[in-house]
């Protein structure tokens, strides 16, 4: 079992990304780590959350450019649109 840190400590570890306890502490929740063990972290808790911050992201890279396939582009205007066949409005 991998050691217990306090989120101090761990933000100070070479294996967390987190500079700043506070931050850790809120992505940590933000991925529901149990508040039962808020005062401590280990390895393992912060890869658990690690994996489900990716893969929230790949969910939600998937569904953006599943809405972007579904939208029809824009077709570029030509001149030969009715639009274009208007004269310029001088004074």
């Amino acid at each position: 079992m991998p050691p217990l840190l306090t989120y101090k400590e761990a933000a100070s570890a070479p294996w967390c990304r987190f500079k700043t306890w506070k931050r850790l502490l809120n992505f940590m929740k933000r991925y529901e780590y149990p508040p039962r063990y808020y005062p401590y972290i280990n390895l393992a808790g912060y890869q658990v959350a690690i994996n489900k911050e990716q893969t929230e992201k790949r969910d939600s890279e998937r569904l953006r450019k599943r809405t972007a396939r579904k939208k029809p582009t824009p077709k570029a205007k030509s001149l030969a649109d009715s639009q274009a066949k208007l004269g310029d409005k001088r004074g």
